[in-house]
């Protein structure tokens, strides 16, 4: 009897069995469309808070009472919208919504203010899981069992619609997602640590401390933002696709015996 490798069989199999797992009904807005809800809203939300504010201020209630009328117009543009109507007002001037990630209906008003809480603390990091997910899930989608769909795909051009992806490569054996998750978050620490270093290391103390840089200073400080923004991403990536160190993926050992 011979011993040998059938990769090409064994992969269109796999192809097949991920195909037929994945749901091909919903659909998804790409990622750009998210930020540009997210930009509307951080437009309209601040400005209603204020002249709400302000307005109570004039009104003669001012202190506790003024910031609590602010506080309800964040609550009723954002989870109260969420639940009521399926978004914000962001989210349907780019003609997509917020459903229950399982029943695919409307939101709780528990589940939609924890995702507010959690999206305004992460702010546009918690996007960037929507690149690596399978349902293009952020972090507040996957905390509060949510996900993000096209309210009319039949009105967007091919390219704006976008369906379920296959996350993890067939062929390769992964390793848990809690250990994906937990070497993520070890590489950002380490991440975090070398970049204070290196402040420490490269800037004065002035600059430290009282905030007050020179010009090639506040040019290390932009330049190291954006890298360290850059590598977070990159780290969040490649973690989750098993291709860091500590948590990498390992080719499957698959063969058949005739």
């Amino acid at each position: 009897m011979l011993h040998y490798k059938l990769p090409v069989k064994r992969a269109l199999c796999d192809k097949e069995n991920v195909m037929s797992n994945l749901d091909t009904t919903t659909t998804y807005p790409r990622l750009i469309r998210r930020i540009q809800a997210v930009l509307i809203d951080g437009v309209i939300i601040p400005i209603t808070a204020i002249a709400t504010l302000m307005g109570v201020s004039k009104m003669g209630f001012n202190g506790q009472y003024a910031a609590a009328a602010a506080i309800l117009s964040v609550f009723l543009l954002e989870p109260f919208l969420v639940t009521t109507t399926g978004g914000t007002i962001g989210h349907h001037m780019r003609g997509i919504k917020v459903v229950n990630s399982k029943t695919k209906a409307a939101l709780g008003i528990v589940r939609a203010t924890l995702r507010f809480i959690t999206k305004t603390i992460l702010g546009l990091f918690s996007l960037v899981a929507v690149m690596t997910s399978r349902r293009h899930q952020a972090i507040h989608d996957y905390l509060s069992g949510s996900i993000v769909i096209i309210k009319n795909p039949q009105a967007l051009p091919a390219y704006e619609v976008l369906k379920e992806r296959e996350v993890e490569e067939k062929g390769y054996v992964y390793p848990t997602k809690v250990r994906r998750i937990i070497m993520i978050f070890l590489y950002n620490i380490i991440l975090f640590l070398v970049y204070g270093f290196l402040l420490v290391i490269l800037l004065t103390d002035n600059c430290l401390n009282n905030n007050i840089c020179n010009e090639y200073e506040q040019t290390f400080n932009m330049a190291g933002s954006i890298l360290w923004l850059a590598v977070t991403i990159m780290i969040l990536i490649f973690g989750w696709r098993g291709l860091l160190w500590g948590c990498r993926r390992k080719l499957e050992d698959v063969t058949s015996v005739t």
